[in-house]
């Protein structure tokens, strides 16, 4: 179903009565407002559709019942962008199909479990001064980029990355790269993760305070700058 309006504000929820919810423009969620997407549910963009939220957004989907962002079978479309201050939460959601960055975050905040992001033109997270979590999700066939890059890091602004899948990602680029370009870095756990290898380097650590353990380098070995 079509949304009836391109600004969200207060408490919104969508259901799965009105799955597949299509979005062919900008659609902003507003900083007062909080969305709640229910499991199972399906947003389907054109390659006009974007999702700029500036508030909370609250996608939990379930192992059976996924809550898939994606887009018609032969196109791509925008990704999601938070702004300052923005608040998501992700649980059992795939992304899929964009062609910019599947997600832009710029000091705003993102935790991300059992999510999956796929068949993505550029990267799957390009952040700025951001808090990401990211538990057991799973990265593949992402082309042209690095996966996951984070620049401008603060103590405020700590990244995770706990028992994640990075799987097919052939583009010569580091899978995950955190850079700090402040004298106040911020502390970034990379743990228990699994990269797979064929060209290129799976880490790039410039400039962070990084904590790395428990990770497997599958094909090659780890090439880590700091």
């Amino acid at each position: 179903a079509p949304l009836p309006t391109n600004l969200i504000e207060g408490e919104t929820r969508w259901t799965l009565d009105q799955s597949p919810i299509m979005i062919d423009d900008t659609v902003i969620v507003s900083q007062s407002a909080v969305l709640t997407i229910d499991p199972d549910v399906q947003i389907r963009f054109t390659p006009q559709g974007k999702l700029i939220i500036r508030g909370q957004v609250k996608a939990i989907g379930k192992p059976d019942q996924p809550i898939v962002f994606s887009s018609d079978p032969t196109a791509f479309w925008g990704g999601l962008t938070l702004e300052t201050g923005a608040e998501v939460t992700l649980d059992h959601v795939i992304i899929e199909r964009t062609t910019d960055n599947a997600i832009s975050i710029d000091k705003a905040s993102l935790t991300a479990s059992n999510t999956t992001w796929r068949e993505l033109r550029r990267r799957a997270i390009q952040a700025t001064g951001a808090s990401v979590t990211l538990q057991d999700c799973r990265f593949q066939h992402i082309e042209l980029s690095s996966v996951i890059t984070i620049t401008n890091q603060r103590q405020t602004d700590p990244t995770t990355i706990v028992r994640c899948h990075f799987v097919g990602n052939d583009f010569g680029s580091p899978i995950v790269e955190l850079i700090g370009e402040t004298t106040e870095k911020a502390s970034s756990l990379l743990l228990d993760n699994e990269f797979q290898i064929r060209t290129g380097p799976a880490l790039r650590l410039l400039g962070a305070r990084s904590f790395v353990s428990g990770n497997r380098f599958i094909h090659k070995s780890v090439s880590a700058t700091r």
